[in-house]
């Protein structure tokens, strides 16, 4: 192929991905709109009008977020301890016994080379579209004056800045080899940096976020994040129990992140109601 016409299509590739992310963003932020129109004049969601926002915690949570999930792993809770003992077998058995089946069987059965989809969940976890995903996002907040939005991608780019100094650590310390590059070895381990996968751990990090500020939307966000991961697998760049690890890594710290700052809980709403002579509050509950 001319290597200038490469470089067009390349070009149209990014735009396309680009305009594709900030879609992404402006369905998450109708899906406020439309819940506050829903109400009425008379009932307005606090949840999206009064959704506060404490500068001194969020930078104070880059220090505790990750002492409270180092804290969670080594935890003698009966809960934690249960939840670590079950994810822990789960990620042995996966190495032990499925890592190598299900690359192969991946590979030989259902890759069919690079194709428009497969780049396009690549390029969600690349640098400079990441960075086209929040600044779309930070400018339609401003242009709608939505600082529901604008505090969601606070602690979207919180969580996963947090989630990605987990996921170096992991790669530098653990120095696991790609399937790529040890197709019959799960084991090996000599200086490759598959381990965990920092496409799955990014995506789910971010978009647990958005999952949990957007109940809504939840499954175009956790359908985004699992379609990344599985990305990961087809293209030969990580072992399942990479991508098993990533994502259970960028979940928590998501959840973490939601948990640790001042928010509403996307369960519940608080709306006033006023009508004639009744005046008061309406706390909804999702059960």
């Amino acid at each position: 192929m001319n290597l200038n016409r490469k470089g067009s299509i390349n070009s149209i590739f990014k735009l396309i991905t680009v305009i594709s992310l900030i879609l992404i963003i402006l369905q998450l932020s109708s899906f406020a709109l439309a819940s506050e129109k829903t109400q009425g004049s008379k009932f307005t969601d606090m949840k999206y009008k009064n959704d506060s926002f404490n500068t001194d915690k969020y930078f104070k949570n880059f220090i505790d977020i990750p002492l409270v999930a180092v804290g969670e792993v080594f935890s003698s809770d009966k809960a934690d301890l249960k939840r670590n003992l079950l994810y822990f077998g789960i990620l042995a058995g996966s190495i032990n016994y499925l890592d190598q089946d299900i690359r192969d069987y991946v590979q030989n059965n259902i890759y069919a080379g690079d194709n428009n989809l497969s780049k396009f969940l690549y390029a969600f976890g690349d640098l400079e579209y990441i960075f086209s995903f929040y600044g779309g996002g930070y400018l339609i907040s401003k242009l709608r004056s939505d600082d529901y939005l604008k505090n969601t991608m606070h602690y979207s780019f919180q969580s996963l800045l947090i989630t990605q100094a987990f996921t170096e650590f992991f790669k530098k310390t653990v120095n696991r080899d790609r399937p790529r590059d040890s197709k019959d070895d799960p084991f090996s381990r000599k200086g490759g940096n598959t381990f965990i996968s920092g496409h799955a751990s990014g995506t789910w990090a971010t978009m647990t976020i958005m999952a949990k500020r957007y109940p809504k939307a939840k499954y175009l966000s956790y359908g985004m994040a699992a379609m990344v991961s599985a990305s990961r697998i087809y293209e030969d760049a990580h072992w399942f129990s990479d991508v098993l690890a990533g994502s259970f890594v960028g979940y928590q710290i998501g959840n973490l992140t939601i948990s640790l700052n001042d928010t509403f809980p996307e369960d519940i709403s608080i709306s006033p109601i006023y009508d004639g002579e009744l005046a008061g509050l309406v706390v909804n509950i999702d059960i």
